[in-house]
């Protein structure tokens, strides 16, 4: 959070004015009030969008062409609407946690009338609950010559779901983009729905935790 408010010291443009509400309000930091968020901002130029002037501000800011696009993260049926009943312009991706622990199907259909991505944060779950030596992944990955991580992109990859895979590692962004020499099979793929536990693993707090993908 002081990260944020030492940027928005450094640049006051309405852009990234823009960017930190969007950040605020979907629930990345909701331990923090409004007053803990403006605390951190520089005194005299504080400005808090409550959630009701989100769409507003985005459709302002796209007519103005400070953006060519609108994306927005954590935004689950709950509180999606919310931004984008009755808005001109809209978000083109929507990043949430999704991964082949936590496969967000009903996430994605629910995406598509808005013409909305889903973008996956953390598509390997941060390497937890032992996804890269799952036993599936593996045995799928030996048929390919593929890693069980490549496995779980590749995964995402044909269903639709945009993946930024962080590492610093050389080899292992190498390995990353080597996915595009190989088709899963629909089998591999129903195999793979088989490890959807329907829940969040890196306890990363958003609506995710309020979320009940079932109800969609």
């Amino acid at each position: 959070m002081e990260e944020v408010g030492n940027h928005y010291k450094w640049n006051e443009s309405k852009a990234l004015l823009a960017y930190m509400c969007g950040r605020i309000y979907c629930g990345d930091y909701p331990k923090y009030s409004a007053r803990d968020v403006k605390s951190y901002w520089k005194p005299g130029r504080t400005e808090f969008f409550p959630e009701s002037d989100l769409n507003a501000l985005f459709q302002e800011t796209a007519l103005a062409s400070v953006f060519k696009a609108i994306g927005v993260s954590n935004f689950y049926p709950n509180t999606f609407p919310k931004i984008v009943n009755g808005a001109k312009f809209m978000p083109v991706v929507n990043q949430c946690e999704t991964h082949v622990l936590y496969q967000q199907r009903k996430m994605i259909e629910y995406l598509k009338p808005y013409g909305t991505a889903l973008e996956a944060w953390s598509p390997l779950a941060e390497g937890r609950n032992g996804i890269l030596k799952n036993k599936s992944l593996l045995s799928i990955g030996e048929k390919y010559g593929k890693t069980s991580a490549q496995i779980a992109l590749k995964f995402l990859i044909q269903n639709g779901v945009i993946i930024i895979p962080k590492t610093t590692h050389k080899e292992r962004m190498v390995e990353n983009i080597d996915l595009f020499d190989f088709t899963l099979t629909d089998d591999d793929i129903r195999e793979i729905r088989l490890l959807d536990t329907g829940r969040n693993v890196t306890g990363w707090p958003s609506d995710a935790l309020k979320y009940n993908p079932e109800s969609v």
